[in-house]
């Protein structure tokens, strides 16, 4: 099959699951967003070393736990998700591999 999508989509119960977004701007306000509408009840933590206004306030008004830290391979440790909203590259790789290494589900 030639040029066909190579995505596969799939429903989570994100109330069931443990989520880490990694980063605090732009991408991660939109991809907070997009899960707590789905998702209400999800159970989800963000860890970035800034976070924007917007985000800082979705995650107030859900009682979303923000760590303002860098990025370590301990945070994706027992995560069911992770989804890298970064805007840099080679932390978003990294992101990538340590939860591929972990067994982990992956966004970047």
């Amino acid at each position: 099959m030639p040029n066909t999508n190579q995505l596969y989509p799939i429903f989570l119960k994100a109330n069931r699951l443990n989520i880490l977004i990694v980063g605090g701007g732009t991408v991660a306000f939109e991809k907070l967003s997009f899960l707590l509408k789905s998702s209400p009840n999800a159970k989800v933590e963000l860890v970035a070393l800034d976070f924007d206004e917007k985000t800082r306030n979705l995650a107030r008004r859900f009682s979303i736990p923000l760590f303002q830290k860098s990025y370590h391979e301990i945070d994706v440790i027992d995560r069911d998700l992770v989804i890298g909203a970064t805007n840099h590259g080679p932390i978003n790789l990294r992101i990538h591999r340590d939860v591929k290494r972990n067994r982990g589900l992956v966004n970047i």
